[in-house]
């Protein structure tokens, strides 16, 4: 129980950067293994399978995730220091605490 209020806050400070939804959640889920296929970030995340491949695509566009091209594709988060990029004309006050690269 700990665990799911721990990787619910981690997906709602995601969201308060500017991910979706499941977006975040799909990130949450992928920081608690090394790899994972989209079934197990589903399965992790409590996402629609379906869901999770739009979300793949936007983290990885991002530069938060890595995609395997084994079969069944394979997903990795990719180490940061850094939040996610706001998105272009962002006004999402919660990067005013961030300096600009």
């Amino acid at each position: 129980m700990v665990d799911t209020d721990n990787q619910e806050q981690a997906a709602g400070l995601l969201q308060q950067l500017g991910l979706k939804e499941y977006e975040a959640r799909c990130f949450v889920a992928l920081t608690r293994k090394a790899t994972a296929t989209a079934k197990e970030i589903s399965e992790i995340a409590d996402v629609p399978r379906t869901r999770v491949y739009d979300a793949i695509r936007v983290l990885e566009a991002q530069g938060l995730v890595e995609i395997q091209h084994t079969n069944p594709r394979q997903y990795r988060a990719v180490p940061s220091t850094r939040p996610p990029r706001p998105s272009v004309g962002s006004t999402n006050p919660a990067w005013t605490n961030f300096e600009r690269p």
